[in-house]
């Protein structure tokens, strides 16, 4: 070595070396863990909106068959979770002389509706239907 010259460290990393390492990996983990967080959230909802349109298919379908078909509207709990209500309107057809028929035609409408973090959301099915006069 020359005179003059100091010999250089170990080889070791610095303090301020591994707090900048810590840092990216502090920040590249929250990324990836909110990554995962939004992702559980999206197939939550998507099991939700699913599951909500099974339980409204099964109510429209049960409408008729199960139970009377009566216009008006009516409300239910299927579980702690989802509840459903019925709405079920004349269906007017301009031109059409109503009296002549033997069917009367029904506007059936399905909502099935769930909370979801303080805010609700819905799923709605709507019919026709022909009952007797």
């Amino acid at each position: 070595m020359e005179k003059g010259q100091k010999e250089s460290a170990d080889g070791g990393f610095t303090l301020i070396e591994v707090l900048v390492a810590l840092t990216i990996l502090a920040i590249s983990l929250a990324i990836i863990f909110s990554i995962f967080s939004v992702g559980l959230r999206g197939r939550r909802a998507a099991e939700n909106y699913e599951q909500a349109t099974m339980l409204a298919e099964s109510k429209l379908s049960s409408l008729g068959a199960d139970e009377p078909i009566r216009e008006g509207e009516t409300v239910g709990r299927f579980d702690n979770r989802f509840w459903w209500k019925t709405v079920v309107t004349p269906y007017h057809e301009a031109g059409r002389n109503e009296d002549k028929d033997t069917l009367k035609p029904l506007v059936v409408t399905v909502t099935v509706l769930w909370g979801d973090g303080g805010e609700n959301k819905s799923v709605s099915l709507k019919t026709l239907r022909l009952v007797p006069r």
